[in-house]
């Protein structure tokens, strides 16, 4: 029936559209039994039309991309398509996007099927996970239907996980073999350029962003895929406390090393430091103790060593430290655009936040020069903010390391779901401090500072400060006194009635209901 749909005639049957059709039917059915050493050419791409049952052109593909909700999610790309419907990698997708296929129309046996040939990749095994998952959150799955996908889930992860393996084993036994050999592999060439195969694919291919992007944890938290990480990261598979001291004494002589290596760098002992100061974590190690370094040196500044008629030892260190993010932030902004990866650079938060952390500390060092109050207190607002970016930067730093990173991408998640939460408490806290303020006092004069009288009240209730005798104070009725600040203004009689019953619902609601509901979440 499928090849009269799409080639009427008998003459109009080539091998390649046969093949394709009765391989899709039995995948459809759960019967397939071709070995793989007999799959030597790719399916046509027909085989999506089989499977979907109607014409995969562009149309259909966003259509059918819009309704999974796990590529919403994670904002998974469209295949490519040149003119004719043709889809542009076919050669290298084909048997990934036919895998998804089989998964969107729930034909799971045949998705195993084809899954255990081996064909299909890691980046659409990973895929093709948050595909299951859509299935199992589904309300109306039964629950047998729900563990059978939750096996299938697991299985599919063990397979990414297992190839992973696979690809890591055989490139250290390669090493081994070449190493008994004599001669020099790619890891042992003074550069250190090249990484082993299994390196590129987690890192250069995107298989582990697509991990992180679809949140598989258990592929993340596998030993293969930590191993390869720790080994790109740390040099090692493993990180002991013998790693741990060698680390700490290599940053301790970093400033004595460095002038050496940049003298010579292939002589024995000084081609161990220069292959350890290579990695990852060395890199990112002394680049904090660095930050850090002026950190201190920066809240030295602020709070002991802040002079406005001239610049001080601390001040030049600073300048020294700020001028070197300038020529970096420059040479990364050269190589963007002569790599064609412009975009990528000015929409990276971070990169902004670099060049706007450099703007404030240059225009705070500019003010601090003028003559006036005004100067100054401007220049140390400028100043300060600095420090804040600072610190934020810092932060960031420490999601390289292991201890520290998971904490910071939770704090992340966390602040991005209370967003709608503090929404909603501002509103009601704005509903509360107009209606409280205006029953207290009302026809007051408009200024920024009463503004920020009326708000403080029913910020600081949710901390707990009540105030509960703010109204029984001596006070005025007199304008004049209490536009001076010598008394307080008296409330009115309605407000003095009213606003303990409406303190006491807006505790009810804000601090009781809205703050723990949020400390529920979590």
């Amino acid at each position: 029936c499928l090849l009269e749909e799409f080639a009427p005639t008998e003459e109009l049957w080539p091998w390649d559209v046969y093949n394709t059709a009765l391989s899709m039917y039995l995948l459809k059915k759960g019967e397939w039994s071709i070995p793989k050493k007999d799959m030597t050419n790719n399916f046509s791409q027909r085989a999506l039309d089989y499977i979907y049952g109607e014409v995969f052109d562009c149309k259909y593909m966003k259509k059918l991309w819009s309704k999974q909700i796990s590529f919403v999610k994670i904002e998974y790309p469209l295949p490519a398509i040149k003119e004719g419907n043709t889809l542009t990698n076919w050669e290298s997708e084909c048997y990934g996007l036919i895998f998804f296929a089989l998964l969107q129309n729930q034909h799971w046996d045949g998705a195993l099927q084809l899954l255990a040939t081996g064909y299909v990749g890691i980046h659409h095994i990973l895929i093709g996970c948050v595909i299951v998952e859509d299935e199992i959150n589904k309300g109306k799955a039964e629950k047998l239907l729900k563990e059978k996908l939750k096996r299938i889930q697991k299985a599919l992860t063990d397979k990414a996980i297992s190839i992973t393996s696979y690809i890591y084993e055989a490139d250290k036994k390669n090493k081994s073999q070449k190493e008994k050999k004599g001669t020099k592999t790619c890891t042992d060439c003074s550069a250190d350029k090249k990484w082993s195969h299994a390196e590129r694919l987690l890192l250069n291919h995107g298989y582990l962003r697509d991990a992180i992007n679809t949140e598989n944890v258990a592929y993340l938290e596998s030993g293969p895929v930590k191993k390869i990480l720790r080994k790109t990261f740390y040099g090692k598979e493993e990180v002991n406390r013998q790693t741990t001291l060698c680390f700490i004494a290599l940053a301790a002589v970093h400033m004595i090393v460095l002038p050496l290596l940049m003298i010579n760098m292939e002589a024995r002992p000084l081609h161990w430091f220069f292959k350890k100061y290579k990695l990852h974590y060395m890199k990112v190690y002394i680049h904090m103790l660095g930050f850090l370094s002026l950190l201190v040196a920066y809240a030295n500044m602020l709070l002991f060593d802040y002079r406005v008629d001239g610049i001080t030892g601390t001040d030049y260190f600073i300048m020294l430290w700020m001028a070197s993010f300038f020529v970096d932030e420059t040479n990364q902004i050269i190589v963007a655009v002569i790599r064609g990866k412009w975009n990528d650079y000015s929409i990276d938060w971070w990169n902004l936040l670099d060049w706007l952390m450099i703007a404030l500390y240059t225009t705070g060092m500019i003010l601090k020069t003028g003559e006036g109050s005004g100067f100054q207190i401007t220049s140390k607002l400028f100043l300060v903010v600095t420090f804040t970016a600072l610190c934020t930067r810092l932060l960031h730093l420490t999601c390289m390391t292991e201890f520290l990173g998971r904490k910071m991408v939770i704090n992340r998640k966390m602040i991005k779901d209370t967003s709608a939460f503090m929404i909603i408490i501002t509103i009601i806290m704005l509903w509360y401090s107009v209606s409280f303020y205006a029953l207290l006092y009302p026809n007051s004069d408009f200024s920024w500072k009463q503004m920020e009288k009326i708000l403080r009240n029913g910020y600081w209730m949710l901390f707990g400060d009540l105030n509960i005798d703010a109204t029984d104070l001596e006070c005025t009725h007199n304008k004049t006194i209490y536009d001076r600040g010598i008394l307080q203004r008296c409330p009115s009689d309605l407000g003095v009635y009213v606003t303990p019953y409406l303190k006491a619902f807006y505790g009810l609601l804000a601090v009781v209901l809205l703050l723990n509901l949020l400390i529920a979440m979590y």
